[in-house]
């Protein structure tokens, strides 16, 4: 959810029209820095928890009292937070954002309250991005994430790649007037995309147990093997309904409408922390069960509400070699593969890691952390200052 998060300023500087979308990432971004300082202070309290959590799993004692205590604590925590920043919103913006005395006060009170109003929406998903923290805390000293973060991965490559390439085409249309042909492209998409992944998700949750060894280097316990291979395929038909609810996403941004693609991630973590607390008997189950639930009302059932609303217009259209699709792939295809290779040093450190011995995976970790900030220091600035 992060990588979510982060992207967006990306994502809204380049899809709105260049005329405005340096000045409205700037609104967006003056709301994100203080839904960010309050998401560091979840983090620093998750760093806490993993030796606390990895201590007491290596000595096999009972978790569920102090995952109560941290739960508590977090939620009680956040809720203040969030009810501050969203009934002061206002104020604070004020506050961190005087006005230039070069600036007219219609726009400064205009690009404050629009600024607000973002802090509102970012405060509502604050307290559930806060509590994942310390549910993911755990996961991680379990090592339990292999399958979850396969498919998270999965999820965030669709996620960003159909709504960085979707919206510019879909929109096009709509500009030039031809909305006709604008619903023939999201039909298109949607469908012919949507039972290729089908096609995709079937063979793959029917060969779970065989994926999962195939793509892991060291050997599994045959019991390990099996919960992984139930957890994956608990997780993965949750991608379908991420994909569909993604190009919904789309077609509400270009309709101007924001608030109900903005809950998308609100309701898949707190669909995902509710499983977890329900079923906390059954251990990593109801997390794994969140997220295919989460994914449906999140993404899909509220999702099509919204472009309902917003007078989507869907007819099942299967044309692969269309122009625009064709072009829509030939775009897509590029960022897919950027986007993917993140993740995937990540699946290779964790998949093979375990070959090494007991350590290998830290050691990966520390030799990766020394290669990335290698890469931060001189690859990004060079790129940044050449750009």
């Amino acid at each position: 959810m992060s990588f979510y998060n982060r992207l967006e300023p990306v994502l809204i500087e380049r899809i709105l029209p260049k005329d405005i979308s340096a000045v409205q990432a700037g609104i967006y971004a003056k709301a994100y820095r203080l839904f960010d300082a309050g998401n560091n202070i979840s983090y620093l309290f998750s760093v806490i928890l993993l030796p606390l959590f990895a201590s007491v799993i290596k000595k096999g004692e009972d978790l569920q009292s102090l995952v109560k205590q941290s739960f508590s604590l977090m939620l009680t925590m956040t809720c203040l937070i969030a009810i501050v920043c969203i009934f002061y919103s206002q104020n604070l913006m004020e506050l961190l954002y005087p006005r230039p005395e070069s600036e007219l006060v219609e726009i400064y009170n205009s690009r404050i309250h629009e600024s607000s109003k973002i802090l509102q929406i970012l405060m509502g998903s604050f307290v559930s991005i806060s509590i994942t923290y310390i549910f993911g805390t755990l996961l991680t000293a379990n090592g339990n994430l292999k399958q979850l973060n396969i498919v998270a991965a999965i999820g965030v490559i669709i996620n960003v790649s159909l709504n960085f390439i979707f919206i510019p085409i879909f929109t096009g249309y709509l500009v030039s007037s031809e909305e006709d042909k604008s619903w023939k492209f999201f039909s298109n998409v949607l469908t012919t995309i949507g039972v290729f992944l089908l096609l995709l998700i079937v063979p793959s949750f029917i060969w779970m147990k065989e994926l999962l060894e195939l793509f892991t280097a060291a050997d599994l316990d045959e019991t390990l093997l099996d919960r992984a291979t139930y957890f994956g395929r608990l997780i993965l038909p949750g991608q379908l309904f991420i994909f569909a609810g993604s190009i919904l996403v789309a077609v509400q941004h270009t309709r101007k409408q924001f608030l109900i693609p903005s809950l998308t991630g609100v309701i898949y973590n707190a669909a995902i922390i509710i499983g977890g607390v329900l079923l906390s008997s059954r251990g990593l189950e109801g997390f794994a069960l969140g997220v295919p639930v989460g994914a449906f009302i999140g993404f899909f059932a509220l999702q099509i509400w919204g472009a309902h609303r917003g007078g989507v217009h869907y007819k099942p259209i299967i044309s692969p070699f269309a122009p625009d699709f064709l072009r829509y792939l030939k775009m897509m295809l590029p960022m897919s593969l950027g986007v993917g290779s993140m993740f995937a040093l990540e699946f290779v450190i964790r998949s093979f890691g375990g070959a090494f011995g007991s350590s290998g995976i830290s050691a990966l970790n520390y030799a990766y952390r020394v290669m990335y900030t290698l890469v931060a220091v001189f690859g990004f600035s060079v790129g940044v200052a050449s750009y």
